[in-house]
């Protein structure tokens, strides 16, 4: 335990009170921070009479608190009420300047905080109960992975799993019980070389500090040069145990923070401070009692009795009905190669790349194994790892280790923190599992493209959730030019993935033509699967799972993917459901993973069947519509009184959330709607930072590469709407400010976003990523194996490779009349940064001969349009290696007819002179 006892002379300003913080901050254990701070934290209850305003200084003294977790005691136990701790003569007022300050971490301990009276001075004693009772809590054992740095233990440890391997891998033991012994033997040596290696260290740290503090008494005495080399030689190796101990802590941060620099190890405490309190449960409400509960034990039987709850599976389903169900949708099957591909042996190959993938630091599963482990031990474990692995493959039969996970649970952004249902569970389960699940989606990620329809986005490769909101953007322009009515229907389950019924999932794979043998080893990953919930560092009772994808696990978005793809089937098939047509293509659903959003024209009756279809998918699935979330936004249409009775949503929202951004019913809005909430949240952020001390320079402009430019470029990436130059402006105005620390700049904001190669250290250029951001779909239009349903919107609209061909000439894209707003936009900016870069004369090599503007020939000659499917299609084309192709090159490579001749010479009269070029040579 640490405590402080504080007294701040009145008037005393910021520095004092941020060293008192920091103070507080690298404090160990319990620190308990009272006394006299001479400052009124909240003026409206905390001062008698009329109330005052907050000045600066309160203001800055709020925000750091909140940014560390600290609490003011007597206030967290009495949110409303007035007392007070000390009164002024001269003022005849009341005031509260006296506190109790501790981590909110720790707040679970306080019984009671009281100011009593004000009696033998002008000010009033204040008294801090605690319970000190320290409960012995469930933990599992984890690797400590620095010991892997240690060249001989590392040796050691290497030499004592071939040991066991040689004794014991002689094929009488089935391989999966061989493997689980492997971790179980190593795990007790590991744990008694680490138990002596640390006596040894603490004893050698005892015995350098007595030898450090002998020395120096005698170099005061003696001055001898010889005692000062053996004094520094003593500090090297004290700090050598003092190293390996801030790794331990640098892992448990989970990054490298600043291992270099300014004050590298406040910035650590203050990051480990702040990540304890994200992490800490201060209190929940119990899903049967609806009490909220304080206590660190009921908190933590309030979260298992919601999760034992979540994972029991409901009443079963009739499979007939399900087979029935899945056999009308005609799904596409998988052909007999990719199912032979999904079965193979696994190879060397594929593990060592599993293990390659890794991510150090991340905490281990129940079996405390890291992924250094893996990394570090891995030539001697990949033999063994293959044979178990190939076994699985084989018998279907897993290590009974998989069995159990632990449940970490996150809470979710803006939800309120004392539901249980506000939190993420993410199942961490142990590496050698995650290994064999990551090898099997690798194989499987590369089928379901085919497979799963190109309304789903999530999870597939080569789909992301711009994709999706381009295209809503796309039917949202075409409704509101149509005047169509209509209705976008943003669809919320309840606990998506957590809900997925195992027999479902198993009957959906059947229908898509999986291989007995490859669902069987999913049936073996979902059978009778166990865990335990993580709460404030404590693990509850183990429970068994009857339902639910583990979100943690490789494997099951693909298999989420899957799951949910019989519900996009049934809409699409659904011809009482009724879509938008956009561009001659009816678009009826948007998916990403279990982010639904529904497209309906004629809403009254489509509406009502699109929850008809939800009601049949879910009874069978178990996929539940959490109706109080669903989000509806009308266009051209008001609801009939029917429609609203029956279905309690809002039926006059304005807005609707999709996948982080927010849609508006006029278009025009998107920017504002969308960038203003998100520039405030990043003002607010960086005023807040700026709070924190000692972070220099370099660390300042990290933590606008970090935080600032991934939200930013989100929208970027997916809003094809303007961004005006003055909130470019605004900006820069606050990440200028964040850096100097609201001083006066020291370098041009040019001058840091330079490379580091010309003297700038690389601060991010906004402008120039929200170019490149917005210029993307322009490349994606190039693309002839990028498949997606806005392009295919964007292509239908437009005359055939014209888009593209208007990409280089401007005059071909100002004559594209149904561009619409989407594609304007893009061109738009597209021009800006070739006026910007100076290209116009260079990207002329890439014009098409069959539209180019500037070249005459093509307005009377169609035939060029047929050298397009030959290959000859930018100017660039015709040339190999910077040399334009002789006729006779074209004919062989691309097939020319020797009628094509004159059209030929024509071209090349017109590469010559366009671009300006020397007379080529002819390859």
């Amino acid at each position: 335990m640490t405590f402080m006892n504080v007294y701040i002379p009145p008037g005393s300003n910021w520095t004092i009170y941020k060293q008192i913080f920091d103070l507080m901050v690298n404090s160990q254990g319990l620190v308990i921070c009272g006394g006299d701070f001479n400052i009124r934290l909240n003026p409206k209850l905390d001062v008698s009479g009329a109330s005052i305003s907050s000045n600066a200084l309160t203001k800055k003294f709020n925000q750091l608190m909140e940014e560390l977790g600290i609490i003011d005691v007597w206030r967290e136990l009495h949110p409303k009420s007035r007392d007070y701790t000390h009164y002024s003569c001269p003022h005849r007022t009341y005031s509260r300047i006296d506190y109790f300050f501790m981590f909110s971490s720790d707040c679970t301990r306080v019984k009671e905080c009281k100011i009593k009276t004000i009696a033998l001075s002008d000010h009033s004693p204040i008294s801090l109960s605690l319970s000190l009772e320290k409960k012995a809590r469930k933990v599992l054992w984890k690797l400590n992975s620095t010991i892997l740095n240690d060249p001989i233990l590392k040796q050691k440890l290497r030499e004592e799993v071939k040991d066991f391997l040689e004794l014991n891998d002689t094929g009488e033991v089935s391989q999966i019980i061989l493997w689980d012994t492997l971790k179980a033997v190593m795990r007790g040596k590991i744990i008694s070389m680490t138990s002596h290696l640390k006596k040894i260290k603490m004893q050698k740290l005892v015995n350098l500090q007595v030898k450090l503090k002998q020395l120096q008494r005698e170099d005061g005495y003696k001055g001898n040069p010889e005692i000062k080399k053996e004094i520094k030689k003593i500090q090297v190796e004290i700090d050598e145990i003092y190293t390996q101990e801030t790794q331990k802590k640098i892992i448990f941060l989970k990054q490298k923070y600043y291992e270099i620099g300014s004050k590298s190890s406040k910035v650590l405490a203050y990051k480990l401070r702040k990540q304890r309190l994200e992490s800490t449960i201060l209190k929940i409400k119990n899903p049967q009692t609806k009490i909220i509960e304080n206590q660190l034990e009921k908190i933590q039987e309030s979260f298992e009795l919601f999760y034992k709850e979540l994972y029991t599976q409901p009443q079963t389903t009739d499979e007939i009905k399900i087979d029935n169900f899945l056999n009308k949708l005609k799904l596409p099957t998988l052909t007999n190669l990719q199912n032979e591909s999904l079965l193979q042996p696994i190879t060397t190959k594929e593990l060592h790349l599993a293990i390659s993938k890794l991510k150090v630091g991340k905490s281990p599963g129940s079996d405390g194994y890291t992924a250094e482990w893996y990394k570090n031990i891995k030539e001697d474990l990949l033999p063994i790892l293959l044979k178990t692995f190939n076994s699985i493959m084989q018998k279907g039969k897993l290590p009974p280790s998989w069995k159990e996970a632990v449940i970490s649970i996150i809470p979710k952004e803006g939800k309120d923190r004392t539901e249980c249902s506000s939190y993420r569970p993410i199942s961490v389960l142990n590496l050698d599992y995650k290994l064999f699940t990551a090898i099997l989606a690798r194989r499987l990620e590369k089928i379901l493209p085919d497979i799963i329809d190109l309304d789903q986005c999530g999870f597939i490769q080569q789909r992301q959730t711009v994709d999706n909101i381009r295209r809503s953007l796309h039917v949202m322009e075409q409704i509101n030019r149509d005047r169509v009515q209509a209705v976008l229907v943003g669809l919320d389950a309840e606990k998506a993935f957590d809900s997925v019924r195992w027999l479902f999932l198993y009957k959906v794979l059947k229908t898509f033509g999986f291989h007995n043998k490859f669902i069987l080893i999913i049936q073996s990953l979902y059978d009778k699967p166990r865990a335990r919930v993580k709460v404030n560092g404590d693990l509850s009772e183990s429970f068994t799972l009857e339902r639910g994808t583990r979100q943690g696990c490789p494997i099951s978005p693909l298999l989420f993917a899957l799951y949910i793809e019989p519900l996009g089937q049934f809409i699409r098939n659904n011809t009482k459901i009724k879509g938008i047509v956009a561009a001659g293509e009816e678009q009826k659903v948007a998916m990403f993973a279990d982010d639904v959003l529904v497209f309906l024209r004629e809403p009254e009756e489509s509406f009502e069947e699109l929850m008809s279809s939800l009601s049949i998918f879910g009874e069978l699935s178990g996929y539940k519509l959490n109706l109080n979330k669903t989000q509806v936004m009308t266009l051209n249409y008001t609801a009939s009184k029917t429609l609203p009775d029956n279905y309690n949503i809002n039926w006059e929202a304005e807005t609707l959330k999709y996948l982080g951004i927010t849609l508006t019913k006029n278009i025009s809005n998107l920017s504002q709607v969308n960038y203003g909430p998100l520039s405030q949240a990043i003002k607010f952020d960086l005023d807040r930072w700026n709070l924190v001390p000692f972070l220099n320079l370099n660390s300042r402009i990290l933590a606008v590469k970090m935080n600032v430019l991934p939200r930013l470029l989100y929208l970027f990436r997916t809003l094809p709407v303007e961004v005006s130059q003055t909130q470019f402006g605004e900006w820069d105005k606050w990440i200028a400010c964040f850096i100097w620390h609201g001083k006066k700049p020291r370098i041009k904001f040019r001058s840091l976003q330079l490379s580091k190669a010309k003297g700038g250290t690389r601060l991010p250029c906004l402008q120039y990523y929200y170019y490149a951001s917005q210029v993307i779909p322009l490349l994606q239009w190039c693309n002839p194996n990028l498949t997606a349903k806005w392009k295919s919107i964007e292509f239908n609209r437009t005359p055939k490779f014209q888009l593209q061909a208007s990409i280089v000439d401007k005059k071909l894209a100002d004559r594209l009349e149904d561009k619409g707003p989407w594609i304007s936009h893009t061109l738009k900016i597209w021009n800006k940064v070739i006026k910007i870069c100076g290209s116009e004369q260079i990207l002329k090599v890439f014009r098409w001969c069959a539209y180019d503007t500037d070249y005459k020939p093509n307005e009377s000659d169609n035939r060029f349009q047929s050298w397009i499917e030959s290959g000859l299609t930018t100017l660039h084309s015709f040339t190999h290696k910077g040399t334009l192709q002789s006729f006779q090159s074209l004919q062989i490579r691309n097939g020319l007819r020797q009628v094509d001749f004159f059209r030929f010479l024509q071209m090349r009269d017109y590469y010559l002179q366009a671009l300006q070029y020397p007379k080529p040579k002819y390859g």
